[in-house]
């Protein structure tokens, strides 16, 4: 195993559970609901336990780019405050390729088909993303993932503070979260731009036309809303 030890539980939306035999081949796969319960429970049992969960969520699907990553990151602080409880640490994971494994369609905010996943996100805290990928029989056209590369970097581990008796009303707790949550991010962009240019993640070859992630197109600056973006390459969506 390239991580010998660590119990990994990956958590995803509730709602999952509900459908039956989907709830059947989750459990078996070991998968938890992502709950707060479920993050106190597993990372209860100690060292060695771990939780994965992909912060952005249904926001994040919906913002599937080919060619970037975008990561819902800057109000999602909840997977902060649960490591800062129990003593875990925060550890940076980045996949590149992961938003070319299927092909998604963007609509304008206007648009009816954006009301009503914005409506389906609301009602069944899931998004719906139009999307296309390829079948065992077609190669444009089904629910299966492409046959792309998929680079998946893993950074160091982050050390937060521990303060089991977090409290959101403790104006030191939240400078205590708020200060771990940055920390986060800015190890996340720094992991980027070390892998960024590295010969076998897959926008970087020189085989394919769009190279997305090359220095040149990633030049680091300030959007309106505050968050840190990378020009053709990572983006932080507020």
């Amino acid at each position: 195993a390239l991580f010998p030890g660590l119990n990994r539980r990956l958590v995803t939306l509730p709602i999952n559970f509900v459908t039956p035999f989907v709830r059947e081949v989750l459990l078996s796969l070991g998968m938890l609901a992502s709950s707060k319960e479920s993050f106190e429970n597993v990372l209860s049992q100690g060292s060695g336990s771990s939780v994965v969960v992909v912060v952005g969520g249904a926001d994040e699907a919906v913002e599937t780019t080919n060619g970037e990553i975008r990561l819902v990151l800057e109000k999602r602080k909840g997977f902060v405050r649960e490591a800062i409880k129990s003593g875990a640490r925060l550890v940076p994971v980045l996949a590149f390729g992961e938003n070319d494994l299927y092909e998604v369609q963007h609509f304008a905010p206007d648009h009816l088909i954006t009301q009503i996943q914005k409506f389906v996100k609301k009602t069944f805290t899931f998004s719906a993303p139009v999307f296309r990928g390829r079948s065992i029989f077609f190669k444009n056209l089904g629910m299966m993932p492409f046959r792309r590369p998929v680079f998946v970097t893993v950074g160091p581990a982050l050390t937060v503070p521990h303060i089991p008796d977090f409290d959101k009303r403790n104006d030191d707790h939240i400078k205590a979260l708020d200060s771990a949550h940055a920390c986060y991010i800015k190890s996340l962009v720094q992991l980027y731009d070390d892998i960024k240019d590295h010969p076998l993640q897959p926008y970087a070859s020189p085989k394919r036309e769009r190279a997305a992630f090359h220095r040149a197109e990633t030049k680091t600056e300030i959007t309106d809303g505050g968050a840190e973006m990378k020009q053709g390459g990572l983006r932080l969506v507020s």
